[in-house]
Order: C-alpha cells, then structure tokens, then sequence
C-alpha cells in the first residue's frame, strides 16, 4: 500500500476514495500504511489526518 503513496496528495486522494466508498478495511490499510503501526491508537489516527490537513467530525445520517 506505501509504495503507492508516494506523496501527500496521494495519500489524501486515497483517503478521500476509502471515506467516499465507506470501505472502512480500505481506510484502516491507509493508516496503517502512513502511521506504521499495525494497530494504531485513536489518537495517532487523530494526529496523522491532523497532519494531513483533516479534522475529523462526526455526522448524524439523515433518518427517513
């Protein structure tokens, strides 16, 4: 996965497909990929999408 990630912009384009698709096994081997830990703590994930340029936030869907 890292040796497709050469740069920031492809790290954030790849995180950008994993959240579109909502494929959530496709965005933890991202940031395992970028924070090298096999089983990162929140707070590194935090501090990796901080770096990169996120924030994350959390939204209620939409109830039909």
């Amino acid at each position: 996965m890292a040796e497709f990630m050469e740069t920031k912009e492809d790290i954030i384009a790849h995180l950008l497909v994993a959240l579109e698709e909502n494929d959530i096994d496709f965005l933890f081997s991202i940031i395992n990929a970028i924070a090298h830990d096999s089983n990162p703590a929140f707070g590194t994930v935090v501090k990796t999408f901080d770096n990169l340029g996120f924030k994350l936030n959390i939204e209620l869907k939409q109830v039909s």
